[in-house]
Parts: structure tokens; C-alpha cells; sequence
């Protein structure tokens, strides 16, 4: 009897738990799984955009992240996580560009 993969329930918990863990990567590459098994689920792909998001801050790459946000924002618009990631980016380059500017 061959092997049987994770089931969509078992993968989404999986992403989860890697999520809140903030281990973007396996998250994402567990998000990747469900969005291909199940492409018509729009919960799967704006969390997998607010994974990919996640790991690019996390590389240093804002701007791609600040994408993959709205992008997650797009899909779900009561994305609260997104929707926190957005606002702190926010307030990080707005204090970065107040420094810059002598206004902090």
C-alpha cells in the first residue's frame, strides 16, 4: 500500500503552527502545498502571500514584502496579519524617514 500524503487538514495546521512560530520558509513551502491542492481556496493563497511577505522582511527585502501583503490584503481583506505586518512596515519607515529628516 503506498504511503499517503498529509491531508489538507494536517497540512493547514502544520502551516499554521509554523506561522506562529515565524518559520516563514516552512510555512510558505507548506502554504505552496495547499494553494496547488486546492487553487479555488482564497484563504490558502493570501496566507501563503503573507508568508512570503514575512520571509522577505525577514531577508530584508521591504519592498517585496510590503507587495506580498496587499497581495495577501487582496485576497483576504480581514487579514488581520497582514494587515499588522503593513502598519508596522509603516511606522518603521516613517520613523526611519523622520530620523532622516530631523523631524524625530
Amino acid at each position: 500500500m503506498p504511503a499517503r500524503g498529509p491531508t489538507e487538514d494536517e497540512l493547514l495546521r502544520a502551516a499554521t503552527q509554523a506561522l506562529d512560530l515565524q518559520r516563514w520558509t516552512e510555512a510558505r513551502e507548506r502554504l505552496l502545498r495547499l494553494a496547488t491542492m486546492s487553487p479555488a481556496t482564497t484563504k490558502y493563497r493570501a496566507l501563503l502571500a503573507y508568508a512570503r511577505g514575512q520571509e522577505a522582511m525577514a531577508a530584508g527585502d521591504s519592498t517585496r514584502a510590503h507587495e506580498e501583503w496587499r497581495r495577501a490584503l487582496t485576497l483576504d481583506p480581514t487579514m488581520a496579519d497582514a494587515q499588522r505586518a503593513q502598519a508596522a512596515q509603516r511606522q518603521r519607515s516613517s520613523s526611519w524617514v523622520g530620523k532622516l529628516l530631523g523631524r524625530a
